[in-house]
């Protein structure tokens, strides 16, 4: 199940907008959530996982916990 599929069925009532596109091991992907906008770049490599997120500075208090969720859930997906 691709990212974008997997995102919607868990967090579809907290979650919309959702896009996203694979180049190589690069996913480019934005959503919205608690009324704010997303978008940013996960890195698939052989040993790891990373992740980059653009976040509006209203939700600059929220990026660890928003970069810790998606790297979690990004792992589960690609394990």
């Amino acid at each position: 199940m691709n990212l974008v599929a997997q995102t919607r069925r868990d967090f579809g009532d907290k979650v919309t907008d959702v896009t996203e596109s694979w180049t190589g091991f690069v996913n480019t992907f934005s959503f919205r959530a608690m009324g704010f906008s997303v978008g940013g770049k996960l890195e698939v490599q052989p040993a790891q996982v990373s992740i980059d997120i653009d976040l509006p500075f209203a939700a600059v208090l929220f990026k660890d916990r928003i970069e810790s969720d998606l790297l979690s859930h990004a792992r589960k997906l690609l394990a």
